[in-house]
């Protein structure tokens, strides 16, 4: 009998990354509407001003986003004040810090 080990799509999903924070254009400040393919929830409206609404935007984004969703939403300078903060997969986590260790600072 053969077993094959489980594969989960959690130990498999991709997540993008940008190459270099600086790329990142997110507003610093205001309300912005999620995109559906990043957010599907019921209320796609945050305001990157308020805890709940910035750590609302950047965990959708780092865990659905595509580059392009990630060079529109998240900020560079707001990133690193919240980056501690965020409810982020294990994996997508490991991903950011490794390639950028400013945030871990």
């Amino acid at each position: 009998m053969t077993t094959s080990k489980r594969v989960l799509y959690s130990d498999v999903k991709p997540y993008a990354l940008p190459d270099r924070l600086e790329d990142l254009r997110g507003p610093e400040h205001g309300v912005m509407e999620l995109p559906l393919n990043v957010y599907w929830g019921p209320n796609p409206v945050v305001d990157v001003d308020t805890d709940d609404g910035i750590e609302k935007a950047y965990q959708s984004v780092i865990q659905e986003g595509r580059i392009e969703d990630l060079v529109a939403i998240v900020n560079p300078e707001r990133l690193r004040v919240v980056w501690s903060a965020l409810l982020l997969p294990g994996r997508a986590r490991s991903a950011w810090e490794s390639r950028f260790p400013a945030l871990t600072a």
